[in-house]
């Protein structure tokens, strides 16, 4: 037990000196770092760099490190006035970030555009009017301005898969998108993406080497 305490005082010790010595260079170390923070936001609105806002961009990364240096200085000296200090500085950067990411939002949407309706497949009237039904059933409020299909063809994929005993199926799988213009204001519009699906499903049993449709289907 005597080997254990001394063990202890002597580790105690080396925590508490460690401890100190980080309380007295947080305060220090957030302010620096909400400043390289704010100035990164700064550079990335001016050069409409968007992921740098992401929730895995460097200025989130940023913020949630500050996070926590300022939460270990809150638990080792929860009533110092530099605590106090360190936590408006913080909050003042959190705010200064959100002002920024504001006014690149607003230079995102005014230099957006409505999506190119470009397909010109002899079925496009059909995949239009999915658009629209689909669109019927979403509940979103607002006055529709424009329809279409951004997709120039159907983007096809095939492939088989086995069942495991006797069946081959082989899937042709084919996708394209339409959208929705829908009016948010009398200054913003919002578009609404709706993805097409058509699959055709083939099946042939290993035993006959028999093939045939099995179904066709849009969703």
């Amino acid at each position: 037990m005597n080997s254990v305490l001394r063990y202890f005082d002597e580790q105690f010790g080396t925590f508490e000196k460690a401890a100190n010595q980080y309380a007295s260079e947080a305060p220090r170390e957030i302010d620096n770092k909400v400043a390289e923070t704010v100035k990164m936001a700064q550079a990335a609105a001016a050069e409409k760099k968007m992921g740098f806002f992401g929730p895995y961009g460097g200025i989130k990364s940023n913020l949630d490190q500050t996070e926590v240096r300022y939460r270990m200085l809150a638990a080792l000296r929860p009533d110092a006035p530099e605590t106090k200090v360190a936590r408006k500085k913080l909050d003042d950067g959190y705010a200064q970030v959100k002002q920024v990411r504001a006014s690149l939002d607003n230079d995102i949407l005014a230099s957006n555009r409505v999506p190119d309706d470009q397909f010109n497949g002899a079925d496009k009237q059909q995949m239009l009017e999915i658009v629209k039904a689909k669109w019927s059933q979403s509940g979103v409020a607002g006055d529709v301005l424009k329809s279409g299909i951004n997709s120039s063809d159907w983007k096809r994929d095939t492939y088989w898969r086995f069942d495991g005993t006797s069946t081959f199926y082989k899937t042709d799988l084919s996708k394209a998108q339409g959208y929705i213009v829908v009016k948010t204001d009398d200054k913003i519009a919002t578009v609404y993406y709706i993805n097409l699906t058509r699959i055709i499903c083939r099946m042939t049993r290993s035993k006959r080497s028999t093939l045939m449709i099995r179904r066709r289907k849009w969703m």
